[in-house]
């Protein structure tokens, strides 16, 4: 799922992904624990979706160090 580094791509805010994890117990896309009970796993759609999960981890770990480097930046200069 490279997709996911498109510039395109619309990363779920982090507030967002909270609420729907508080909500839903699991990460969007990824199945519930029932459902997996119940279904069974598909390895190869959870490999692809579990690669799709550390490439979005990765973007907001990104997002969230040029953030925190641009307010170092500029409290160092006051």
């Amino acid at each position: 799922p490279y997709y996911v580094f498109d510039s395109t791509y619309e990363l779920m805010p982090l507030s967002e992904l909270k609420r729907f994890i508080e909500s839903n117990g699991h990460l969007p896309k990824m199945p519930s624990a029932a459902t997996v009970e119940r279904d069974g796993i598909d390895v190869g759609r959870i490999s692809v979706l579990m690669l799709e999960k550390a490439e979005e981890l990765t973007s907001h770990l990104i997002q969230l160090d040029e953030r925190l480097r641009k307010l170092e930046s500029t409290s160092r200069k006051k």
